[in-house]
């Protein structure tokens, strides 16, 4: 004890002092502790265990002592650990698993111990032994390390990115870091940087890279961090990129840009089977490429992005200044980055006049029938009515010229909302208003034309000269939740729902009810227009007596034509030269039967189960014939509407059509919107020959030159049969054609009692 004294004196005098106090005046306080304390010395080792454990138990042990000088209070006071503590840090022991190790080998750091360490933090009195002994709370141990590398060798492509300091690193991998000393007692940790070692646990290659950015402080770009783990610098890109730029063709180019393995994975298989059966053995790499291109057209480098990851593509594509970048620095067309998706203006305001051509007789008697209509203020069920016009004779002309001619002469005030299901139909519609009204419409006085679809801000009200042209979509989600900046909507005095057939549906029904119209009629409702190629359902009952009671019964197109049968209309129409002549040619198709359940299905659908027209799009002898017909039948020159059976069967006949000098393109559902807008235009002004599509066209879509149809798709419903080739016919006196081609394949559904389509219609062959 007397030692302990002395060396606490020497402590003491070593302060800045303002003179040198007396050492023997210099005496303690505080002298209570726990103990005794020299039995350490004699203890045997386990004795010596059990003792330390109960000395660290005891408060006592932790509490300071205080040094004073005697007599002059100028020297103050110090603190000093009590002698057991001093006692434990030079004798002390510690048992773990069953092995005595000195209490000093878990203090340090790193401790000599990390095993006594744990013991230490486990101890009821571990934050008073955390305190006395300097325990650090930060202490990290690897286990399960590897040898240290270089980091710069370890990750080479983080070497621009380090600071002189991090340049020297060392990268050690570990199953795991432990941190010791916390509060917690114990926590695993992911990196943590000592003197010049980077430690790091074990984890895939971009978690691992992720954890070292964090530990070391860098912030990188995500294009950054990708060639990092692909192991290149911007040097490697820069020669990948011009060593593709520098191919003679782009099909050459996206060769070396993929490679063949990657273009084969992405393109169906049928296709290569063909292709390789045409070709009398297996395609090259530059053949494949080619496959691809007439496949996915200008967006293959976005289809196969993720294999382009060493040329460090761009995140988004459609038009971006880093997508027009990037396929330029491969030497590709700016086409290639697709098309930014530009939004329309959100309405339109156009004045007179503006020349249409006159109409004709059928379409001036209708005009007059829906201007009495909307004029009128008489009886209910006169509120509503239905315009059925064959495809390509002219209703939404019909329909809107009559609004204009209502408005102009004053007949009618109150907006006009018009409302269709796709984004083809709603802009279908603002162009003819915008022409109608250019061409009919009350001079000097501006229409504002709102779009409300695809994102556009919501329409303000502006008074009675104001068409809304909604998708039903948009309108059921506003409406629905009765939000304020769309209740000016309810008000409006005209509605026209286009694609009529499709209004028995329960958002049409919603809506309705959201614009005042219920079952029970009242005299206040809006007018309601209904517009249709396809007046009755077809294949529903219930449903066709459900649209014919929603619009009161009322054609208004009644007695425009001769005849009111459908087939004496479009005999009429066909001498006009308002409807073009159908020839008609079958094509062999397959042979194919249904299981119990597809059966079910298919007595309810107007077309056969989804795996079953997978079936048959995969039968690729079918496929060859459907080729062969359009090189026997159909003229170089014609524009050309194909019906496929699947998303891969379009793709699949699209690019044959190209590999045999048919420029061509496919389009589905899953299309981006504003690509199938690009691909439509193009093929209405003659840069695609042929148009195949899975899913769209049958409604909304208009190519007046179409030449030929090819329909691939087996159809059961005669009036969605209808629809569908109505693309094509189009008279000379609407800006079509003489005669239309239609090509049916004809497939064999060995167990289903359903007719095709096509052959219900033999009276619209046979006048050709």
């Amino acid at each position: 004890m007397w030692s302990f004294v002395s060396d606490r004196r020497v402590e003491f005098t070593k302060r800045d002092l303002p003179s040198s106090p007396v050492k023997q005046m210099l005496n303690f306080r505080t002298t209570t502790t726990s103990g005794p304390l020299a039995v350490l010395l004699t203890l045997s080792e386990e004795g010596k265990a059990l003792y330390t454990w109960n000395l660290l138990l005891l408060a006592e042990t932790y509490e300071k002592w205080e040094m004073r000088h005697d007599t002059r209070d100028i020297y103050g006071s110090v603190e000093f650990d009590s002698p057991a503590i001093h006692y434990l840090r030079d004798y002390g022991c510690i048992e773990v698993d069953g092995r005595f190790h000195k209490l000093s080998d878990g203090l340090g750091d790193p401790p000599k111990s990390s095993a006594v360490l744990r013991k230490l933090l486990s101890h009821p009195q571990a934050a008073s032994i955390r305190s006395a002994f300097g325990l650090r709370a930060d202490h990290v141990e690897p286990l399960g390390e590897d040898e240290p590398i270089p980091l710069a060798d370890a990750w080479p492509g983080l070497v621009p990115y380090l600071t002189e300091q991090q340049d020297d690193l060392d990268l050690v991998r570990c199953d795991s870091l432990m941190t010791l000393g916390s509060e917690q007692g114990e926590d695993e940790r992911d990196c943590f940087i000592k003197e010049n070692i980077v430690y790091v646990t074990r984890r895939d290659y971009e978690a691992e890279l992720q954890t070292l950015l964090r530990e070391l402080g860098l912030q990188l770009r995500q294009d950054r961090v990708e060639l990092i783990l692909l192991g290149l610098t911007d040097t490697d890109v820069d020669e990948s990129r011009e060593a593709i730029r520098g191919h003679a063709t782009d099909a050459e180019r996206l060769l070396a840009a993929v490679g063949e393995p990657a273009l084969r994975q992405r393109l169906p298989l049928m296709l290569i089977e063909i292709l390789e059966t045409e070709n009398n053995g297996p395609l090259t790499g530059v053949q494949i490429a080619q496959a691809a291109i007439a496949t996915f057209h200008t967006g293959a480098l976005r289809e196969y992005r993720h294999a382009l990851l060493h040329l460090v593509p761009p995140r988004k594509w459609a038009g971006t200044p880093a997508a027009v970048a990037f396929v330029q620095s491969l030497g590709f067309g700016e086409e290639w980055a697709m098309e930014r998706n530009t939004r329309r203006d959100p309405y339109v305001e156009v004045e007179g006049p503006y020349s249409l051509p006159p109409l004709h007789d059928y379409q001036r008697k209708i005009v007059d029938t829906v201007r009495s209509l909307i004029r009128s203020d008489g009886m209910l069920q006169d509120r509503r009515g239905m315009i059925s016009l064959p495809t390509g004779s002219g209703k939404t002309r019909v329909a809107v010229q009559a609004m204009v001619e209502a408005l102009r002469e004053d007949e009618f005030a109150g907006g006009i909302l018009w409302v269709a299901d796709r984004d083809e139909l709603c802009e279908q519609a603002v162009e003819a208003w915008r022409q109608v009204w250019s061409s009919e419409g009350k001079q000097s006085v501006q229409l504002r034309i709102s779009r409300m679809w695809a994102g556009q801000p919501s329409p303000l009200p502006t008074g009675d000269m104001h068409v809304v042209v909604a998708s039903i979509q948009t309108l059921f989600s506003k409406m629905s939740r009765q939000l304020d900046d769309y209740e000016f909507l309810a008000d409006f005095k005209l509605v026209v729902f286009d694609e009529a057939h499709r209004s028995v549906a329960p958002t049409f029904t919603a809506v309705m009810e959201d614009l005042g119209m219920t079952r029970r009629r009242r005299a206040s409702e809006p007018f309601l227009i209904g517009l249709t190629a396809t007046p009755y359902r077809g294949y529903n009952e219930d449903e066709t007596r459900w649209l014919v009671n929603r619009y009161s019964e009322n054609r208004l197109d009644r007695g425009a034509f001769r005849r009111d049968e459908p087939e004496a209309v479009i005999g009429e129409l066909q001498d006009m030269r308002v409807l073009a002549r159908a020839d008609q040619a079958t094509i062999e198709g397959g042979s194919f039967s249904l299981s119990e359940d597809e059966l079910r299905q298919a007595r309810d659908l107007p077309w056969l189960p989804e795996s079953v027209e997978q079936r048959i799009a995969e039968d690729a002898d079918r496929t060859r014939r459907i080729m062969q017909a359009n090189i026997d039948h159909i003229e170089p020159h014609w524009p050309t509407l194909i019906f496929a059976t699947s998303v891969d069967h379009a793709q699949v006949l699209s690019a044959l059509l190209d590999s045999n000098g048919i420029s061509s393109r496919a389009v589905s559902g899953k299309t981006d919107r504003i690509v199938r807008r690009r691909v439509v235009e193009e093929f209405r002004n003659g840069k695609i020959q042929a148009l195949v599509n899975y899913g769209v066209f049958r409604e909304g879509f208009d190519a007046p030159r179409t030449s030929a149809i090819i329909v691939a798709r087996p159809v059961y419903s005669p009036n969605l049969y209808f629809q569908m080739i109505g693309r094509g016919l189009r008279g000379v006196m609407n800006g079509g054609n003489d005669r239309c081609l239609i090509l049916n394949v004809e497939d064999n559904i060995e167990n289903f009692e359903g007719n095709l389509a096509f052959s219900e219609l033999d009276w619209l062959w046979d006048r050709g």
